[in-house]
Order: C-alpha cells, then structure tokens, then sequence
C-alpha cells in the first residue's frame, strides 16, 4: 500500500511540473496570443493554479477542517 501511495503521488506531481513548465513556455503564446507575453504567462499560470486549487481534497479538506473547528465539542 505505501508503494502504490508513493508511486500515485510521484506520478501526479511529475504532472504538476511537467504542466507547470508547459503553462510558463507554451501555453501562454499558444492560448493568449492576443495577450501581451507577461500577461499570456500570468494567464497560463492562473489557469495551472485554478486546476491545483480545485484538485480533489484541496477545497474540502479546508471545508471540512473549518466546519470540524466551528462544531466541535472543544471549540469555544
């Protein structure tokens, strides 16, 4: 089980630099050509941000964390 966790995790973040590095020299001139070159790269970059913060977890690991905090029996 910790290979295959290990092996998962290796796998998605090669993921995330290799479109990391493809949002910061391709994609800003191949999609936002009609954007100045520091903006298309502002751009490639917010789009590679958007899909890192919407991931599965990201979003509602902080939901959940926030609601376990709010209800919990030891808060407040």
């Amino acid at each position: 089980m910790a290979l295959s966790s290990y092996l998962g995790n290796t796998i998605e973040y090669y993921d995330f630099i290799l479109y990391g590095s493809a949002a910061g020299l391709i994609f800003g001139p191949l999609f936002f050509s009609d954007l100045s070159p520091a903006l298309a790269t502002m751009a490639s970059f917010a789009t590679f941000a958007t899909g890192y913060i919407a991931r599965p977890g990201t979003i509602s690991y902080s939901v959940d964390l926030t609601l376990a905090h709010r209800f919990s029996s030891h808060s407040g």
